[in-house]
């Protein structure tokens, strides 16, 4: 809400225990692995939070937006593949944020991964429309208190 106070327009993976609301919110099914936002048109403010068993996948959908500007939290692993070939190519801006816990609907926190984690931002949105210099600095105000920010 704090980087985007005009709101999220997607989440294609939501999830229940999700903290996040957007005005479109594609619910994750963990029986189908090709449910969930894959097959969705992807446009507008998009957040996007795994299914990190698939960042290949995730990756390759935000790699492909045209009209859009993209949060993706992910496992910090530059080691990937999924890394390698598409954040490193596709991302504006890097949040390193270390290990965080999450984040409960509640408020509460629990728990906390084994591994380190990201927020990559990726700008698709025409330039005419925005100012890129904006939504860069932007980005760096809101996240920079939680952690690093790298411009691509």
């Amino acid at each position: 809400a704090e980087y985007w106070p005009e709101g999220i327009d997607l989440d294609p993976f939501w999830s229940p225990s999700s903290v996040v609301s957007a005005r479109r919110m594609i619910p994750i099914d963990p029986d189908d692995p090709d449910g969930g936002g894959f097959d969705a048109e992807w446009a507008g403010r998009i957040w996007v939070n795994g299914p990190w068993s698939r960042m290949l996948d995730v990756m390759r959908k935000v790699s492909r937006v045209d009209d859009g500007e993209v949060l993706v939290l992910c496992k910090l692993d530059t080691s990937t593949t999924w890394w390698r070939k598409y954040v490193w190519a596709c991302a504006d801006q890097i949040c390193f944020l270390g290990r965080t816990r999450y984040l409960m609907p509640d408020g509460s926190r629990m728990g906390t991964p084994a591994f380190e984690s990201a927020l990559v931002r990726v700008d698709a949105l025409p330039s005419s429309e925005f100012d890129y210099g904006a939504r860069c600095k932007r980005f760096r105000v809101a996240f920079d208190h939680i952690g690093r920010t790298l411009d691509i």
